[in-house]
């Protein structure tokens, strides 16, 4: 147009130069390819409006054929040049379904011997794009005629005449008004994606590999590890952990189908593809109640950036998400625990195998977190993850990798390095919480690292579940209800977090709940041993002794490899005593006298039994042999509802008087 030529752009510390085609920031310049630099051009000329991905692939590769994913690729790029504004906002937002708008306050400049105009575009504006037509007619366009929401006149650019009319410009605010609240109200109507918060629970699956030469690099779930690791740290949703995906891995999965198991508002899946020294990763967050994609993007990187990918996944679907996000979270979203990809590899590995909590799995998971620790002396995460291994040789007892005192005291010490160097890792403060309740029997240090890793991540499945069994074992019933349940609801397909749930509603004395939580439990793992037992003990408080000592018998199979004889006994011969078996009772009480010359626990149980016959002066004989060897009440005596009969016998309180003076 004769007298108004565009020469630049400044928006913040940012001056895009149209005439010598340069981009610079604080005066430098940053280098752009030609395609980049005319997408943000695009962007800024039309700066406050809605421009739709085919807008830009029109003007920017108009003669060239182009996927989309190398416009995704572009702005992806450019949101990492220019960072965010003073305010902690990305210049380039994305409205998921439509396209992208640039939201920075633009300075227009024009060329000389006109006026320069500065166009300062905020949300308090609504922007009308106008061209002026080279015939008579007007026609909306693309131009700079502004109209600000505080003044009911126009601003126009030098070299426009002046002829408009007011009729021309109200039709015209109308209109933009009328297709700005209409799209307002699109994406504000409640439920929907524009709504702000939209879900609060993701799961991110593993992202399938393509090609031989992603096989076996395990790369998918590293991808999947790190974008659950990022997300989880925002703590604006709850996002399944790691070891609930796991299962997922090695299958064809469906994506609706999982998201459904897992109960979660939406899933994120993908792919990633290796091609020579190359990675493409593309993903998508898919509504469950939509049934369908609502964000997608595609990232190409070197294979030996593949850690730039990762940050971008993560602070993309934030952004997809419409988050407002503290500068504490987005300085979170951004951290990396290594910048080494071949130790990355080495914690992937371990992590992959820690989950199996097989003796061979946790040995496994021991050398690939070496690796991981040798190849990168400061990696954090990688000695939390060994910590935790070497503690689950002491729990479990695997002598065959390490005696348990032993390996107690390595976790001990790998965890205590870790949180020296990073203290903000909650996986290292429920190592130290294991090996505190477990080795050491320091209750109240254990409690407390319980509750710090808790501090820092309160959706940890993990921290709620060991802190569920640490308060059940101690007699803390509601509290152990209330963590537990979570664990349950973060990690919905773990069995073994189920069925610990259903205990603690079994000690709250809610049978119909916990049977209901058990049959829940047998449909992520049939015959689980824990919900057996406790289906088993509540079918017998409900007086359903018949179906109670069919499940028990279904448990006392299972103790065969467990090592859970005395319990198997214990409970079977209480519900035949209930039953009024007298019979089979006896001779469950026979096998315990035959354990009891070499075990404490079997001769407490003979107790539980009589008292299931009704024999109360035996039960206090036994109860008096085996008192003194006490050091504080049983827990099974204080919480479990088998021993409220004895408990309820003044002779119980004068035994405990006898023994234990201060209780």
């Amino acid at each position: 147009m004769p007298g108004e030529t565009k020469i630049s752009y400044e928006f913040g510390q940012f001056r895009l130069d149209i005439t010598e085609r340069k981009f610079l920031k604080n005066g430098e310049t940053i280098p752009l390819s030609p395609k980049a630099f005319d997408t943000l051009a695009a962007l800024v000329r039309k700066h406050g409006r809605l421009v739709t991905k085919n807008e830009i692939l029109k003007e920017v590769w108009q003669d060239t054929f182009v996927e989309e994913s190398n416009l995704s690729n572009n702005i992806y790029l450019l949101r990492k040049a220019l960072g965010e504004d003073a305010s902690g906002r990305s210049y380039i937002e994305n409205v998921p379904r439509h396209g992208y708008r640039f939201v920075g306050d633009v300075q227009e400049g024009t060329g000389a011997g006109s006026k320069l105009l500065l166009h300062q575009h905020t949300r308090a504006r609504i922007i009308v794009e106008e061209e002026e037509p080279e015939t008579g007619l007007e026609e909306v366009h693309s131009s700079h005629v502004e109209l600000p929401l505080t003044s009911p006149s126009l601003s126009i650019s030098a070299g426009r005449t002046q002829n408009r009319t007011r009729r021309y410009a109200i039709a015209s605010l109308l209109l933009v008004t009328f297709v700005s609240f209409s799209y307002w109200w699109v994406l504000r109507k409640p439920g929907s994606f524009g709504d702000g918060v939209m879900f609060h629970s993701i799961a991110v699956l593993p992202f399938k590999p393509i090609g031989a030469e992603s096989r076996d690099e395990h790369l998918g779930l590293g991808m999947t590890d790190a974008t659950i690791t990022k997300l989880s740290s925002l703590q604006q949703f709850t996002v399944r952990p790691t070891s609930a995906i796991f299962k997922y891995t090695e299958q064809d999965y469906e994506a609706l189908k999982v998201g459904r198991e897992l109960g979660v508002d939406a899933v994120l899946e993908g792919t990633v593809q290796r091609v020579g020294g190359g990675v493409r990763v593309s993903v998508q967050l898919i509504s469950i109640r939509e049934g369908k994609p609502i964000w997608a993007e595609k990232f190409d990187e070197r294979f030996t950036d593949i850690f730039i990918i990762q940050d971008a996944i993560s602070a993309q679907v934030a952004q997809a998400l419409r988050l407002k996000l503290t500068r504490d979270e987005r300085s979170r979203l951004a951290k990396r625990y290594t910048d080494n990809l071949a130790a990355y590899q080495s914690y992937v590995r371990g992590n992959y195998f820690w989950s199996k909590r097989t003796e061979e799995g946790i040995r496994k998971a021991i050398q690939y977190f070496k690796q991981a620790i040798d190849m990168d002396t400061n990696y954090a995460l990688a000695y939390a993850g060994l910590g935790d291994a070497y503690g689950i040789v002491g729990y479990y007892g695997y002598e065959n990798i390490m005696k348990r005192a032993e390996a107690y005291e390595e976790a001990k010490a790998i965890a205590t390095k870790a949180l020296r160097l990073d203290e903000m890792i909650p996986e290292a403060h429920v190592v130290l919480a294991l090996v505190k309740s477990e080795h050491d029997k320091d209750d109240v240090g254990a409690d407390r690292e319980y509750k710090l890793a808790l501090a820092l991540n309160p959706d940890s499945a993990l921290a709620n579940h060991r802190y569920g069994v640490f308060l059940l074992e101690r007699g803390r019933v509601n509290e152990a209800s209330i963590v537990s349940r979570k664990a349950s609801e973060l990690d919905p397909l773990s069995s073994v977090i189920c069925a610990n749930y259903c205990a603690t509603l079994y000690f709250k004395r809610e049978y119909d709940a916990a049977v209901k939580c058990s049959n829940r439990t047998f449909e992520i793992s049939p015959d689980m041993p824990q919900a057996l037992l406790i289906l088993g003990l509540s079918q017998g408080q409900l007086g359903r002794h018949e179906e109670a000592i069919e499940v028990l018998k279904r448990f006392s199979v299972s103790t065969v490899v467990r090592g859970d004889r005395i319990e198997s006994l214990r409970s079977l011969g209480y519900v035949y005593a209930l039953a009024g078996q007298r019979t089979a009772a006896q001779n469950i009480l026979t096998e315990l006298d035959e354990l009891s010359q070499h075990n404490g626990e079997a001769l407490f149980s003979k107790a539980l039994i009589y008292a299931g016959l009704g024999e109360m002066v035996k039960v206090f004989t036994v109860l008096e042999k085996r008192a003194p060897y006490w050091t504080e009440e049983p827990g099974g005596l204080r919480i479990d509802p088998r021993y409220d009969r004895i408990k309820a016998d003044p002779r119980y309180a004068q035994l405990l008087k006898r023994h234990f003076a201060s209780l």
